[in-house]
């Protein structure tokens, strides 16, 4: 046991409701409404929330677990959540004895259920377990404590590569390499125990602030492999057999490679495909063929067809283009054979020149003999393309300390290009935005639309679309379809409810199967009358969200801003925020704002209409809530 007495640990419990709303699992309105109501009937709020269809089983193990952060793994203290994937969810807990943070991975209690989803588990700690290595997250312990699987790691304080991405723009290519670099290197070594990551790709790369004397340039992170649960055991077939039923096959398809895909057999030479497509996105910003939907995507990688990094980088240097490609091909053999001989072709790329053969090897597998690498000399040719998403935001990662010189003139150099991004964010604000900012803020007038059951009646289901209430892969209640759905709400426009003139529509969405769905708002009263029927609409598709007009429900799509990319979010799930200001219609999406357009009528539409298309989507979770002006204060 942990050495806690359970008088100690009964004190350092903590309330459901208070931790659902710190996660933002439930939002303070609904936590207050669960709180009066446990209140009155003398019901527990898990069991309100339970009812109400409010949390998933999942959400509920996280938040009991960190109601309990004393009783959950023996000599760890839980403190918080880190992240969550296919295989389990990770927090940061504190080792007891050694008085020091860590990672534990813990299995939802409802994964348990199957003998598959443990052996995979046990099979992830006993082969990261052997991983010693820079490159690779650390392995603690593991163990079973009151029918939970735990496995303590390293914790990394860092962004992943695919959330650097987002938040800073793309790498620049001698820094993508050394990162593409590292990663090779942690995979040899991987090899050396037999061991096939399978899921290699930029949100498993942390990235992180090297070491006091760490061999790495000025600027460039220190990358570690994350996320062994996929690995593959190559000398244990028999495990294999047992660990993934026959047709399924484990991975993030964008990443995969062909013979993967196609639930072969595979071998190292599966990984260094996805570590060309992790070059790709470090590159490009994106993954390769992510404007396409997995089954197509699926097809043409199967058929040998592939996106060249050119075609979306036409800046990049040949020599990168080369080796992404070649890393990428179609055919393992025609892919390069060695991990030792893959980094001395990325260190002659980055100008990594006069080291014996057999250092670079020793420096690819061990990294025992750490060298200090050469940045490739400035190519005036070249330029950087930043992530549509943060152009305007794009930043250096601070790393090593430099001579009070030449981090002067750094500082100058971050100076003259905050100038610039000011100006630049002033321009983009000023450009969606209009003719001014959201000038309205919310209200306690706080009102959910229901979509289960008889309240389902509510929603108008137009001639040919097909609309149901369900649950999604999650087993959380959602409107699911495809054509067109249309929910009007002239019972909140009444003078108790201020007559609802601005507002936020908030509601989440799931592609799903479709390839695109919309959300429409200032709808004409009348459909068919005279004059403009412009309505504006928040369309997203795989590509990105974007605001625009149309004339009708399915034709006449005319953009008004550019396409913001998706994040990449739990359950593939976008948080949806529509609001109506003075000045007319604000969208975001994730919080990011996408777009703004004008109200094409002077009175509020209390309507709003869900498309999707070709395939069905979800929406769930509908909240609107009343804006009004600021108080004085």
């Amino acid at each position: 046991m942990s050495g806690v007495s359970p008088s100690g640990a009964n004190l350092r419990r903590r309330e459901f409701l208070t931790v659902a709303e710190e996660l933002a699992v439930l939002s303070a309105p609904t936590v207050a409404l669960l709180r009066e109501q446990s209140s009155s009937q003398g019901v527990p709020p898990i069991q309100l929330a339970l009812q109400k269809a409010l949390v998933t089983p999942t959400q509920i193990d996280i938040i009991e677990t960190l109601c309990r952060p004393l009783e959950i793994v023996p000599g760890y203290e839980i403190t918080n959540m880190i992240g969550q994937g296919g295989m389990g969810v990770v927090f940061r807990a504190k080792q007891l004895s050694l008085d020091r943070d860590v990672a534990i991975k813990l299995v939802p209690l409802h994964q348990l259920a199957g003998d598959v989803a443990v052996k995979r588990f046990e099979v992830e700690a006993q082969v990261v377990a052997k991983l010693q290595h820079p490159n690779i997250v650390a392995a603690y312990d593991f163990g079973r404590h009151e029918g939970r699987l735990y496995f303590v790691m390293e914790l990394v304080e860092g962004l992943d590569a695919d959330h650097h991405i987002r938040r800073h723009g793309v790498f620049d290519e001698t820094t993508a390499w050394q990162i593409v670099r590292q990663a090779a290197a942690g995979l040899a070594a991987a090899q050396h125990t037999n061991v096939v990551h399978r899921d290699v790709k930029p949100a498993n790369i942390l990235l992180v602030r090297p070491p006091a004397g760490y061999p790495l340039p000025t600027g460039v992170p220190l990358a570690k492999l994350g996320d062994f649960g996929l690995a593959w055991l190559t000398t244990a077939s028999d495990e294999r057999t047992r660990l993934t039923s026959t047709n399924v096959t484990l991975g993030s398809p964008h990443y995969m490679s062909p013979e993967q895909l196609n639930g072969d057999v595979v071998d190292y030479r599966t990984d260094i495909y996805s570590l060309g497509a992790t070059a790709f996105h470090l590159l490009s910003g994106l993954p390769p063929m992510a404007g396409f939907d997995i089954t197509k995507l699926m097809a043409m990688k199967l058929q040998g067809k592939t996106e060249s990094l050119r075609a979306t980088r036409p800046d990049i240097t040949p020599t990168s283009a080369d080796l992404v490609d070649e890393l990428m091909a179609h055919e393992p053999g025609k892919r390069p054979q060695d991990y030792g001989l893959l980094i001395e072709r990325i260190d002659e790329l980055i100008g990594q020149q006069g080291l014996s053969a057999s250092r670079r090897m020793l420096m690819s597998t061990q990294l025992s003999v750490p060298t200090p690498t050469v940045a490739m000399p400035a190519d005036p040719q070249a330029v950087t393309r930043p992530s549509p998403r943060d152009a305007v935001h794009s930043e250096t990662v601070e790393m090593p300390t430099e001579s009070p010189k030449s981090q002067r003139t750094r500082i100058l150099a971050a100076a003259a290009i905050a100038l610039v991004c000011l100006a630049l964010g002033a321009v983009a604000f000023l450009s969606l935005n209009g003719p001014g900012a959201p000038d309205l803020v919310p209200s306690e007038n706080v009102i959910s639309l229901p979509y289960q059951g008889a309240s389902f009646n509510d929603w108008k289901r137009l001639a040919g679309s097909r609309w149901a209430s369900t649950t999604n892969d999650d087993q959380e209640n959602v409107l699911e379809g495809d054509g067109v759905l249309i929910r009007r709400f002239p019972e909140l426009a009444t003078a108790a409810n201020g007559n609802l003139q601005y507002f936020r529509l908030e509601l989440f969405v799931e592609l799903h199967d479709a390839k695109v769905l919309e959300v429409h708002v200032d709808v004409p009263e009348k459909i068919n009358e005279p004059g403009d029927d412009r309505r504006v609409v928040l369309r997203i598709t795989p590509q990105g969200s974007q605001v625009g007009n149309k004339r009708g429900d399915l034709q006449g799509w005319l953009p008004r801003s550019s396409v913001v990319p998706l994040r990449k979010t739990r359950y593939d799930k976008h948080a949806v925020r529509i609001e109506r200001h003075s000045s007319g219609w604000y969208a975001f999406v994730d919080n990011d704002p996408v777009g703004f357009d004008f109200s094409h009528r002077p009175q509020v539409s209390h309507e709003f209409r869900l498309v999707a298309e070709d395939g069905e989507a979800w929406f769930s979770d509908f909240v609107i809530t009343e804006l009004a002006p600021r108080s004085p204060k």
